[in-house]
């Protein structure tokens, strides 16, 4: 190539910079922003499950994960707006009731109740309180049961404080045969009951149904996903291999679940044991995906 054109060369990138410059400048200033902001993230371009696309199967000889159960994320979380009467309620189920109990939810607050009144997440009791109840009250997360004694443990989350907009994930643990209360934030143990007699089976009254986000006093206020009941007590191990499925994680024991609502446009069960919920002013979220960090 001669100097001549290699200078006409070069003189034409610079008309082409000149002439398209800002047209890229912009281009690259969109595409920064909307990587901030998380549209190029993988979690969008992941797979959505539908709903009932991963289950437990029951049969005579034992119980199966069938589907998609690689831990999709949903397509949908169910969301309360604070209503008074914004409630999932289940029928009665001796299923429902177990001795020993795990308790695992994803849950995300729009806003901290005010101090010294509780909001539910979910509970199992009749009006005097009798059976349990997983509930903030203030700042802290409680679980309280009778067993057939009134009992309680409590924890406040992470050093930092709970966040609103941020989804974690809780779980608490009664295990009927040591007494031992145990409650988990992000698959770490934050508390170890001692108190509980050894021995004692959860006091249930017959009148009592399983509700998700009910509570007149403070409503809830927020989202919640992937709602897990089993009748034993998870170990350690097993709680932090629930939470790093994620928010779409299948039942980390398929032989234990009694319950399992995704929450994923619409209220049923998938634990095999069709505890379908009867849902009042609760809605389902698309959007959610805002302050979910995959574990």
């Amino acid at each position: 190539m001669s100097k001549s054109q290699r200078k006409g060369s070069a003189q034409s990138a610079m008309e082409y910079l000149m002439t398209y410059g800002w047209a890229i400048l912009i281009i690259a200033v969109v595409l920064a922003v909307l990587f901030q902001l998380g549209v190029f993230s993988g979690g969008n371009f992941a797979p959505r499950a539908q709903a009932g696309a991963c289950q437990v199967q029951k049969t005579a000889v034992g119980s199966s994960l069938v589907g998609e159960c690689q831990g999709q994320l949903p397509e949908f979380v169910g969301a309360w707006n604070g209503g008074s009467s914004s409630k999932i309620a289940m029928p009665l189920s001796s299923k429902l009731q177990p001795s020993s109990i795990t308790i695992s939810a994803w849950l995300n607050l729009n806003s901290y109740p005010p101090t010294n009144n509780e909001m539910d997440f979910i509970n199992e009791e009749d009006s005097l309180g009798v059976g349990w109840d997983f509930e903030t009250y203030g700042t802290s997360v409680y679980f309280l049961f009778d067993v057939p004694t009134r009992y309680s443990i409590s924890f406040d989350g992470p050093t930092a404080g709970w966040q609103t907009g941020e989804w974690v994930n809780y779980v608490a643990t009664y295990n009927q045969t040591s007494g031992a209360i145990t409650q988990y934030y992000d698959g770490i143990k934050e508390t170890i009951g001692g108190g509980a007699p050894t021995g004692q089976a959860l006091v249930y009254n017959s009148v009592a149904t399983l509700k998700i986000g009910p509570n007149v006093q403070v409503p809830f206020n927020g989202m919640m996903a992937n709602i897990q009941i089993y009748n034993n007590s998870l170990n350690a191990n097993e709680v932090l291999a629930l939470y790093q499925e994620g928010i779409g994680g299948a039942p980390i024991r398929t032989d234990t679940i009694v319950g399992w609502w995704p929450l994923n446009g619409n209220p049923n069960d998938y634990s095999g044991n069709n505890n379908n919920g009867a849902p009042t002013s609760v809605g389902y979220s698309s959007s959610w995906e805002s302050g979910y960090a995959a574990p």
